[in-house]
């Protein structure tokens, strides 16, 4: 159950300009255990609570042809970082698996991306993992779904994937990347995928939303560190 008023609380004196167009929600979450009232703030909610637009006549598609270096996947947050913050998805580390050559040459039933089309977000390979140092197969991980391997090779690994037996330039690998480093579109993913639902949600009426845990006098974003000590529902 939810409640929304423009913030800030009412009688109180007009916010600086950072605050203008932010909305205040009340959000009540009746299931224990996180039962209780908790008070979000949105911000990015370019119309405020005006009714949302039609939506149009016909589905407008958004999924085309793949292409080399674009996030097939977003495999994983790091071990280590959910165990010391682990509220703080955005403070996080995350193992990308790009498009591989072999991968984008099978996807001949999407429809090639259309001129007016937006670019498509590529990420460069980059350099493969030191001598010796763990690293997970592309191409094992990228056939996931067929073979059940997830192309994990331990510490000390050789060159070669010991799965399918590929070298790493042929097979490519996964790559790391600071979720403040990721692209717009790949950080969407991330959310959706590591944030709270409710953000999910708001994000269907409102695309650029950001969401704001309040404690008194205390905001903080959603998914930082700062607001790791402020208790966020799980709805």
């Amino acid at each position: 159950t939810s409640g929304w008023r423009r913030a800030p609380p009412r009688g109180a004196p007009p916010p600086p300009p950072a605050t203008q167009g932010a909305v205040d929600l009340a959000l009540w979450n009746g299931l224990p255990p996180a039962r209780g009232l908790r008070r979000l703030r949105l911000r990015g909610v370019s119309d405020g609570l005006a009714p949302a637009a039609p939506a149009p006549p016909s589905l407008t598609p958004s999924h085309w042809r793949l292409s080399v270096g674009e996030v097939e996947s977003v495999v994983q947050a790091a071990k280590e970082d959910k165990a010391s913050l682990p509220a703080a998805w955005r403070e996080h580390r995350y193992e990308l698996s790009l498009v591989t050559k072999a991968v984008a040459e099978e996807d001949v039933a999407s429809a090639p991306r259309p001129p007016d089309a937006p670019p498509p977000t590529l990420l460069p390979q980059g350099p493969p993992p030191a001598a010796g140092e763990a690293w997970r197969c592309a191409s094992c991980y990228n056939s996931r779904f067929k073979t059940m391997c997830f192309g994990e090779n331990p510490a000390p690994a050789a060159a070669a994937c010991k799965f399918c037996g590929q070298a790493q330039q042929e097979a490519g690998w996964t790559v790391w990347m600071r979720y403040a480093d990721l692209p717009a579109p790949v950080a969407r993913r991330v959310d959706r995928m590591a944030g709270p639902k409710v953000l999910a949600v708001l994000r269907t009426r409102w695309p650029d939303v950001s969401l704001w845990a309040v404690a008194g006098e205390v905001e903080a974003e959603v998914g930082t560190a700062a607001a790791a000590g402020v208790t966020l529902p799980a709805v």
